[in-house]
This record gives C-alpha cells, sequence and structure tokens, in this order.
C-alpha cells in the first residue's frame, strides 16, 4: 500500500498476531518448551501436555528446545543435576491502546507506541524422593571421605572411585549401549558438561502468569544491512506469588528467557514483512539490472513513529530504494 511519506505501508493486527502465534506454537512448540534430556523419551512427565499438530507429531519433529542441562545442586563432592521443564503454554498480544489482555496496576495504563503481553506457563522441577535421598547421602558420604586423598570428579579415572560409586549409582559409571538404552535421557549430555543428573522422581510444577510491556524497533543482526523488526521488552510483571522477593526472583528469570531466548526468535525481515521484491520479479522472468531494497521510513522526516504501535495494529513504513 502506498502512502504520502512512504513507498510501501504494511500493517497487522492485534488479533491477526494472536492467531498467528497459536499456529506458531502449534507448529514450532520448541520455542516455547525448555527441557533437559530425560523428557525427550518421557514426555507424558511434562507438567503439562504439549500442544501440538499432526504434522509435527507425524515427522518427529522436536518437541521441546535443544536439551538443557540439569539444575546443578551446588556443592556435591562430585556434581550431579534436577531434571527441570519451563513451558509457555499461552500467548496473547495487545497492541496500544490495550482492550484485551486485563493489565495489572504495574503495567496498566498502556503507554503510547507499546504492546502488552500475557503469557502463562509452567515451571517444574524433579524433587527426589526420600530413598533416592537416603542412597545419595551415603554416597556422597563416601566421595567426601575419599575426596581427602583425591579430587573425585565424574570423569575421574580412579576406578576404587567409580566403583564404588557404582555400587550406589549406575549413572557414575561407565555406560554400555544396555545401560544407555535402559535409562535413556539420563546420558545424553551428561559427560559433556560433567555432571548427571539424579534419578528421576517426579516433576514439583506450578503455573506462573506474567504481562509484559514492549516495543518494536528496527535494526540490523550482526554485518549484514537486512533489516529486522525486533521486539523489545520495556517491563515485566508476575502475579499472584505472594512474596514481593520471590516474585523479583521470578521477573528477572523470566525477563532473561524473554529477551535472549523468546524475543529474538520472534523477529521478523523486512521483506518477510512487506515483500521481496527482486525475487518476486525474478519468478516472473522480470530481471533488473538495479538492485531493489526495503529500507524503514524516516522518523521524523517521514513519519512520526515507525514502526507505530496504535489503532490496535502494528503498522510499517516503508522507502523503496533502487540502486
Amino acid at each position: 500500500m502506498y502512502t504520502s511519506s512512504s513507498d510501501l505501508f504494511a500493517s497487522m493486527n492485534q488479533a491477526g498476531v494472536n492467531v498467528l502465534i497459536q499456529h506458531i506454537m502449534r507448529q514450532r512448540p520448541s520455542l516455547f518448551n525448555f527441557a533437559t534430556a530425560y523428557f525427550k523419551w518421557h514426555i507424558d512427565d511434562l507438567c503439562v501436555p504439549i500442544e501440538a499438530s499432526d504434522e509435527v507429531i507425524e515427522k518427529g519433529y522436536p518437541l521441546f528446545h535443544t536439551v538443557e542441562s540439569p539444575l546443578e545442586i551446588p556443592g556435591m563432592v562430585s556434581p550431579r543435576g534436577l531434571h527441570y521443564c519451563l513451558q509457555l503454554t499461552d500467548a496473547e498480544f495487545d497492541f496500544h491502546p490495550a482492550d484485551i489482555i486485563n493489565l495489572p496496576d504495574q503495567i496498566a495504563p498502556l503507554n503510547n507506541q507499546r504492546f502488552a503481553l500475557r503469557l502463562r506457563g509452567h515451571l517444574g522441577i524433579d524433587c527426589p524422593d526420600t530413598e533416592t535421598m537416603d542412597r545419595y547421602i551415603e554416597l556422597m558420604e563416601l566421595l567426601a571421605v575419599q575426596n581427602n586423598e583425591t579430587v573425585v570428579n565424574l570423569g575421574d579415572e580412579e576406578d576404587s572411585t567409580r566403583t564404588l560409586a557404582a555400587r550406589i549409582d549406575p549413572n557414575a559409571g561407565d555406560y554400555t549401549d544396555a545401560e544407555q538404552a535402559s535409562a535413556p535421557g539420563q546420558v545424553e549430555g551428561a559427560v559433556a558438561i560433567g555432571m548427571w543428573p539424579l534419578p528421576f522422581s517426579g516433576l514439583q510444577c506450578f503455573s506462573l502468569e506474567l504481562f509484559a510491556e514492549g516495543a518494536f524497533e528496527w535494526g540490523t543482526v550482526g554485518s549484514d544491512a537486512q533489516q529486522w523488526l525486533k521486539p523489545r521488552l520495556k517491563q515485566i510483571e508476575v502475579v499472584d506469588l505472594g512474596q514481593d522477593d520471590l516474585e523479583d526472583l521470578f521477573e528477572c528469570f523470566l525477563k532473561t528467557v524473554l529477551k535472549l531466548s523468546v524475543f529474538p526468535r520472534l523477529m521478523l525481515p523486512m521483506e518477510k514483512l512487506i515483500l521481496d521484491i527482486t525475487s518476486l520479479l525474478a519468478d516472473k522472468d522480470l530481471i533488473l539490472n538495479e538492485q531493489v531494497s526495503l529500507k524503514p521510513s524516516r522518523v521524523p522526516q517521514d513519519v512520526e513513529h515507525n514502526p507505530a504501535v496504535e489503532d490496535n495494529q502494528l503498522k510499517a513504513y516503508i522507502r523503496l530504494v533502487v540502486k
């Protein structure tokens, strides 16, 4: 669409964006689910079932993000960790002015040129049962005594230590193919990180609901001149955890997940947001001698805001550049 201040204009309505997000969550569940290796073989042990399309299931596409390292238990003589999962199950955008999401007081009213985001998720951490804990107390005591004479690590070649550990914890010894087959998920990645997870006992799960305020901006990635539409997090609020310090802790953790994991995967290249003109013409056997590229319209010379978040829409104003 042509405008008086730009060569091209594109917009996305919040309702369409939310439908698209639900589609992406079913087509690419790995963007929204994070877990340790154990769950690759025990998907039913997650906090909640993963909603995935039939195609994802039939073709065996990954259901969660690249296998995460176990949560390390600090101070153990021989490093051990706990299985965990983080699952984002619901996501909803609301472009200014907010009229879909009932925002908490800490964020409402939504600032001009901002979007609101509501996320619901579940965090689960494996809690060892009493039998496992008692067994590992004995193991750690034995290793602590022997550690007085030599440093004991998981990969230590000291035969007596490995035999001692294996007597209580088979995961501490060398794995045969049969042992790996009988304990899938306990082995993968453990050697690389030098830490074995404790045997799985069962997740302690609780649900989280958070609200965020964000904005969009144009920017490049690395040295490439390609322009990307990037979401940026401005503030976040976790609700109903009961204690301010606990809320602050989870807000910090989830802010890190959003900024470093989720939002970078939501970027859109300008050509995909509008159209790839050169490729489109090439498909029609129209070869240009000039190089055609798209650039954001300038602020404030061309438009007041770009991208603009207003009227329940995300709007982008584009200049067509021919060289």
